[in-house]
């Protein structure tokens, strides 16, 4: 009797993680659930079974669990949840906002190599191309590439 509560809990975290998986994606109670009753169906089975039956218990679990996530895995299921969307382009602030190279700022934030910098008063991610700039310190755009805006300190 106690073999067939046990294959019962085992069975329940299995329908419960597909559960999860396949219908309930994220987070949620069936997750939390599986968990729980494979944790108890582990401490059942050293408790009522003993020792040898309880690590069967644990590779069964375990086995159960890796076939559960490989069939999601190779499912169309997973093809549902993924993006499919990309950004062509990124959007240049450089030319929206009319930077130049040679064009003068100052720091808002410390650049360790990234950081915030303003230019006409507006703030700006920029890269440092010498390291740590100190905030509050003037700058002049060495190179625009993209979205990517390169400062070094205004000499």
């Amino acid at each position: 009797m106690s073999v067939l509560i046990l294959v019962l809990i085992l069975a329940g975290a299995v329908v419960l993680l597909a559960l999860e998986l396949f219908i309930l994606p994220g987070l949620t109670l069936a997750g939390v659930a599986s968990a729980i009753l494979y944790f108890f169906g582990i401490y059942f089975a050293f408790a009522e079974l003993g020792y040898t039956e309880g690590v069967f218990t644990i590779i069964a679990s375990l086995l159960s669990v890796i076939l559960t996530i490989r069939w999601f895995m190779k499912s169309k299921r997973l093809e549902e949840y993924a993006l499919k969307e990309t950004i062509a382009d990124p959007i240049n602030v450089a030319e929206k906002l009319n930077l130049q190279v040679g064009q003068q700022g100052i720091t808002l934030t410390r650049l360790s190599l990234v950081g915030n910098a303003s230019f006409n008063g507006l703030p700006v991610e920029v890269y440092s191309t010498e390291g740590l700039i100190e905030e509050q310190t003037p700058i002049e755009i060495v190179r625009i590439e993209k979205a990517t805006i390169y400062v070094k300190k205004q000499s």
